[in-house]
Parts: C-alpha cells; structure tokens; sequence
C-alpha cells in the first residue's frame, strides 16, 4: 500500500489543471462613432480591459432614453466585444450602466452633440421695416430656419410656420406661411392699414416664438400754429404798432410750409363788454394786412396798429384750416395811455427760434424800455442799433433801423445752413447777451436700397434681394424705370437687371458666393449705395480618428473617422466625402486604400488590420480638408509554451511530446505550430493548439544519441515562440536531459530508464489509479500525456533483464 501515494502524485501530475477568470475583471468601452449626433444611430463597445476574456450576456440600459435610447445588444467576435447598439434622439447628457456576469459593472458619461442638419430654430426679417402713408403699403415678412450654431438649414418636410400680429388694425397678414422640402426660408406679402406699430410674431412646432416690428408713419402729420406778440405792454399815448408773429411747428421744432398757409386773426378787448373788431370805423385795433407763412417758409407777421388812447388788455385769437394753433398769456397785448418818455434807452431783444435755412429769417423783435421800471419807451429820432454775433456763419444781424415815435422794430438777420452754437449781444449801455435756439432744415433724402429678404443667407444658395427707393427713411416709389448693378461680382453672383416703376418692391433672386458678412454696392443712374449680406454655412474642417486604446498583432481593429466642423463638432456632409488613406508601415498595419463618408452621413468605419508590433503613422488625405494623421501602436503578446515529452528514450520506439500554450494562466486554443525535428521520424503532429492550448507529435526514435524536438508557436496577437526539448536515447542506465524553452523552463527530475518513477506503482495500486481514472473519465487525459501501457510493458521487461543479471 506505500506506492498508493505515488499513484496519487500521478494523478495530479498528469490531470490538466484550469485557471478560470475572476469575476472581478473590468470593462473598457469605445463610442462608434467617438460622437454621437442627435438623429443618428451610433454603437458602444464594450470589452474586458485583460486580453483573452470575453463578454456574454451584457446588459445596458440609458439613464435618459429620450436622448439617448439603447435599441440592442449583440456580440462582436471579429473585435471580441460586445455591442450596445443605440439611438440618439435629442442633444444631451446620458449615463449608460452596463454589467455581465464576471465584470464589474460601468457607468459611462454619453455626450450627445446637436445635428447640425436638423433646423431647431426660426429667424424673421420684415422688408421694409417703415412705411409712409403717403407711398406703398406693401412689404414682406420672411421666415428661415437655422440649426442650433444659427447656420440657415433646409427642412427635411414641407414645415407650417404660424403667423400673428399684434394689432390686425395696422397690419393685414396671412396667418401662415410653408417652408417647403429642402428649402430653409418662405416669404410671405402683408399690407399696411393705418398708421401704428406693430409685431409680427412666427412660431413653429419645437421651435421658440420669433418676432418683428413695423412702423407705419402718417405722413401729413399735424403740424400746429404758434403765435407770439411783440411788444407785450405798448404806449398808445398815440397810435402805436405791435406784431403777431406765427411759426410752424412740428412738435417744439420750426418746420417748412409745403404750401402758403393763410392765418385768420382777431384781437379781442378782454377788459370792455363792447365787441371790438378788426374792421369797422375807427376801430381801437386794426389789423390791415392778411397773415400767411408763406410756401418754403416757417414764420408770417402782421403788424396790429392801436388807436392814440386806447387802453386795455387785448387777446390776440388766430386759425388755420388744417392746423391746430398754440396760444399762451402771452399772446396778449396791454396797452396804456400814459405820456411817454422818448430816448435812446435800453435796446431789448425778444428772440424766436430761428432754423438753419441758409436764408435771411426773421428771427425777433427789438423794443426799448426803461431799465428801471421796464415801461415802454418811444424813439427819440431816428436810431440804428447793433447786434454782434459770436458765429456770423451761423447767425449774421445787419444794424436794426428803429423810426422816431416808434417803440419796436422786426429784427431779421442771415442764418447759415449748419446749426452751430451762437451768442447775440445787443450793444448798448446796457448789454444783453441772447443765446437763440436753432435747428435745422428736416433732411430729405432719397436713395436706392439693396436688402435681403432673409437674415441669414446659406452660402452658394440663392436668396432673394429687395431693391426698392426711400426718403427719409421710408419706402418710397421709382419715379422711373431703371437699371441697376450690384458688385463686385466675386461676392455675389448676379448681372444688369431693370427694375420698373410699377413695382415699389423689386425681388431679384440672387447667389451669395462667400461667408462672412459682404459688403456691395447697387447703383443706379441717379443713385448708388452699399449693403450688407451675411452669409454662413457649415464647412468641414477636420476629421477626427478613434481607435481602440490597445491593438494587438494579428488583429482586425474598428477605426472610426468623424467629420468635424471649425467648432470641433461633428457635422453631416452635404456630399459624399472621399478619404484617401496612407499608412507608413504595412508591415506593422494596413488600413483600406479609401474610404467614403456618404452624403447625409457624418461618419466612417473600416478595418484595421494590425500585422505586427511596431508603430505605423496612418495619413488621411481629402482635397476639401486639411492632412489628418495619427499615428497607430501594435503590441504583440508573449505566450508561455511548455514541452511535455521523456527525457530518455530506446532507439526505435514511439516518442509522444505535448506543447502546452498559456497566456495568464489561461489555455490558448487555435495558436499555430510549426514542428522540427532531428532524430526521429514523424508518425503524426497537430498544427494548432486544441481547446486545452496543447499540440501533440508522435514520433519514431531513429538516432542512437538523442532526439531534438523544437516547436514554434504563435499566432493572432501573441508573437512567435520557440519552444525545444532534447530526447536523450538510452544507454544502459544513462544520465538524464533536461528541456529547455525558450518560453519556459521544464524542471527536471529522477527518472528511470527515461520514465518518471512515478509510474513503478504495485499492481494492486496501480490498478486502483487506473479505475478511479476511469470512472472520472480523466484516463485519456493521462493517455494523452504518456503512452501507459507501452510503457508498463517496458519496464517490466526491464526489471526482468535486472533480475537476470
């Protein structure tokens, strides 16, 4: 029963022993592409981070699956990953959770980038945006579509886009226009009503409410009627003569009378019960002249004659038809019958507000009172007065002529075209300094104006162009049929055109050439001005390459090519993109000649076959896009590679050996080997690993020194390596040999007669050992290690020839 152990020992040493994965392995995981884009369909790989595991049984699932929604699983041997199939639906942030049995579970961070395809957003332009009652009413409102970064998109189908106003009364306006298919504006005609402001609102489904104003001037806007009296308090110790002076105003400025505006005017006794007329037998008051502001210009005045010894305070009462009339206290003579003084005493200037006309106006009255007590004071003869100016440019006053008995006189002066600050000084004893308001003459302008439809214009696309006339600022009409030009023509793509009178609103359909805001110039016969078109499109400018972190030789690796814009976001290609591919060492990888990145796509996908390790730079060349390049790194594994054969053997009799191929502890099937052997002839050999990573040769000795097996072993991405074994042939009870591998070492041990004692068992044990092997079906693993029953046979004929001797 001692020999049991030792059969035990040879259970265990010839049994094959497994080592399985922990179940604590880790995943590593890829994007396919390496970014996803809403409204694609995109793929996680998933794989163990240890080289030779394999994933079953996945599970994925989306913490958003409005963004980004997993729609399949499935294995990928070719790679030896796992494939989370996906479909991103919206811009956003997910987190994807994945776990399979043996794997600690992932939680990966997914951004999900914008199509750069998909409009999201509206823009709204109204042309013209101000009107006058007194020319067209007719404009247009325009709607386009943009992406997220605001690059005008067509729309995939035909898309309703709501219209409102905010006051119908002012704007009349269809409630909707289309943008039709593969288009990204519509246009739309609306008609102003009556004078306001207005909103024009669009609104389209998922996309936020955009909005525009019009304004509708009136053009005959009320102008009013302002009157002043000079002087305010009159001496009538005899006849005497005061002014009523009127201006045109709009608001608080002097404007132009396009026509003579006549002016009614009546002085009312305010202090006497008796009606007091204008006309009449010697009347109190007299007013002998008509008042009219005359075509071109802004004032009128009438002198009003007081009889000698009226006295009272008189209201002066004017009209207009057409216009409203400003009066104030001061639009009041009082006049007293006291005997006045007659000097040369103090000059006073009562002003009025004077416009630049470049003509000589009228712009105050000049009186003389009592310095003391401020009373009215006559002319004592004749007298000229002075009046400087700080800027005669702008405001010149000649000498003011006042006659003997008389207490005012008009004051005109030449007033420049430019208004400019001034200082009147009247020159007396006592001086006055008058600082007068001025403004100026309304502008009107007239020009040719050049405008798009549309805010934003899609780069080499057409777009429609509005010609039409202003003045001042607002819609005007052609007087004439014209023909205009815009340039230069490397920024826009249009000719000669005419544009006929008839059409307030000239639409041309024009091509911008260039991004960026342009600036171009419309000219006419008698006009000529610049505008502006801003013009954007999404333009390639990178491709971004992904690969997986780690390649090994002998491999198909999935490379991913994503095209990117300025803005490093991945965007859809309007055109099929050709990508010539390069790389620098085909001995290390291969990649495929090209590749396409199909119109309506944004992305590619192709093969990697890695060769061998070392370091390949792989070019990607495209006529419209920079030289991409990155380069690739190939790892090849290091297998352990053991023989399993006898140290010694007989001349002439069958020799089995057995490589076993590892790699952490793991067996590795389907691994090439290649056999060489001296010494002995071959019966059979396997040409790859099976299953359990062994390859066997059975082999005749036929040399009476020794028998030298070496074996290559390699394949996929483990490396090449040589594994030998020295077969020595027996002697009579020779020394043993060793093996050596150049991937591991085989210890050595006492053997006997070539065979390890651990096959001298008692018959009664041995038998025990061989129907325990049996009953576990372990035998032919032992059968497979050594020949046992030729071997039994022979070391019986061995200890029988030792006994004999």
């Amino acid at each position: 029963m001692r020999y049991i152990p030792v059969v035990l020992l040879l259970v265990f040493a010839i049994f094959p022993h497994y080592v399985f994965a922990d179940n604590g392995d880790q995943f590593a995981d890829r994007l396919i592409p390496s970014k996803f884009m809403a409204n694609t369909d995109g793929v996680i790989q998933v794989y163990p981070q240890t080289f030779g595991n394999a994933v079953d049984n996945l599970v994925a699932t989306s913490s958003d699956s409005s963004i980004l929604q997993i729609i399949g699983t499935e294995k990928d041997p070719i790679h030896n990953s796992f494939n989370v199939k996906t479909r991103s639906l919206s811009a956003g942030q997910v987190t994807i959770d994945v776990a399979a049995p043996g794997f600690s579970s992932l939680a990966m961070p997914v951004t999900v980038y914008p199509n750069s395809a998909s409009p999201t957003n509206l823009l709204i332009k109204a042309t013209p945006a101000t009107f006058m009652t007194s020319q067209s009413n007719v404009g247009y409102v325009s709607v386009e579509t943009t992406n997220p970064d605001g690059i005008p998109t067509p729309v995939p189908v035909d898309t309703t886009v709501k219209l409102s106003v905010s006051d119908d009364n002012i704007v009349n306006l269809a409630d909707s226009l289309v943008i039709k298919q593969g288009s990204y504006y519509a246009t739309e005609k609306f008609n102003l009503v009556k004078p306001g402001t207005a909103t024009i609102y669009a609104s389209s489904s998922s996309m936020q409410l955009v909005s525009t104003q019009i304004t509708y001037n009136n053009a005959n806007t009320q102008s009013t009627i302002q009157a002043y009296v000079f002087p305010q308090v009159i001496n009538s110790n005899k006849d005497a003569v005061g002014y009523v002076i009127v201006q045109l105003l709009a608001g608080a400025t002097p404007t132009i009378a396009k026509d003579d505006i006549p002016i009614s005017v009546r002085v009312v006794n305010t202090t006497s019960t008796a009606a007091v007329n204008t006309s009449g037998p010697n009347p109190l008051v007299q007013v002998n002249e008509a008042l009219t502001i005359k075509k071109g210009s802004y004032w009128g005045y009438v002198p009003v004659e007081f009889t000698a010894g009226s006295s009272g305070t008189f209201s002066v009462l004017i009209s207009a038809k057409g216009y409203t009339v400003s009066t104030s206290s001061a639009s009041q003579f009082t006049t007293n019958a006291q005997n006045a003084l007659r000097d040369v005493k103090t000059p006073r200037l009562n002003i009025l507000p004077i416009m630049t006309t470049g003509k000589q106006e009228l712009i105050g009255v000049l009186q003389l009172t009592d310095p003391v007590n401020n009373n009215p004071i006559l002319a004592k003869s004749n007298l000229d007065f002075r009046i400087d100016s700080s800027d005669p440019y702008t405001v010149s006053v000649p000498d003011v002529q006042m006659s003997a008995g008389s207490q005012a006189a008009l004051v005109f002066a030449q007033v420049g075209s430019i208004v400019s600050p001034v200082t009147l000084n009247v020159v007396s004893d006592v001086p006055q300094a008058v600082t007068p308001i001025l403004s100026s003459l309304p502008s009107t302008t007239s020009t040719v104006v050049a405008d798009s439809l549309i805010p934003m214009v899609l780069t080499h696309t057409t777009f429609p162009l509005a010609i039409y006339m202003t003045k001042n600022g607002a819609l005007d009409s052609f007087t004439s049929d014209s023909s205009a030009l815009i340039s230069p023509q490397d920024s826009i793509s249009s000719g000669q055109m005419t544009i006929t009178k008839v059409d307030p609103i000239h639409v041309a359909e024009e091509t911008l050439l260039k991004d960026g805001s342009q600036t171009m110039t419309i000219t006419t016969a008698s006009y000529s001005s610049s505008f502006t078109v801003t013009g954007a499109s999404i333009k390639p400018s990178s491709f971004a390459f992904d690969y997986p972190a780690q390649i090994f030789s002998n491999s198909k690796n999935l490379i991913s090519v994503v095209l990117l814009d300025d803005k490093q976001l991945p965007m859809l290609t309007d055109h099929d993109i050709t990508i010539h591919l390069v790389s620098s060492n085909p001995n290390v990888m291969v990649v495929p000649d090209s590749v396409q990145i199909p119109k309506g796509s944004y992305y590619v996908t192709f093969d990697g076959d890695s060769k061998a390790s070392g370091t390949a730079e792989i070019s990607a060349l495209s006529g419209e896009i920079p030289l991409s390049k990155f380069d690739i790194s190939v790892t090849s594994l290091s297998p352990i590679i053991t023989i399993d054969a006898p140290d010694r053997a007989d001349n002439n009799v069958p020799v089995t050996a057995t490589i076993t191929a590892t790699y952490n502890q793991l067996p590795l099937p389907g691994l090439d080997v290649n056999w060489k052997v001296t010494g002995a002839t071959t019966k059979n050999m396997d040409a790859t690993t099976n299953q359990y990573g062994k390859a066997t040769i059975s082999l005749i000795t036929n040399d009476p020194s020794a028998v030298n097996i070496e074996s290559d072993v390699g394949g996929g991405p483990y490396q090449v390596v040589t594994a030998t074994k020295q077969v020595t042939i027996n002697s009579p009870l020779g020394p043993t040999s060793s093996i050596v591998s150049t991937g591991a070492t085989q210890p050595t041990g006492l053997t006997i007669l070539g065979l390890s004692p651990l096959l001298f068992v008692i018959p009664g044990g041995g038998a025990a050992a061989f129907v325990i092997l049996k009953k576990k079906n372990m035998l032919d693993g032992i059968t497979e290690k050594i020949d046992i029953s030729g071997k039994i046979s022979e070391i019986k004929d061995r200890v029988s020839d030792l006994r004999q001797r």
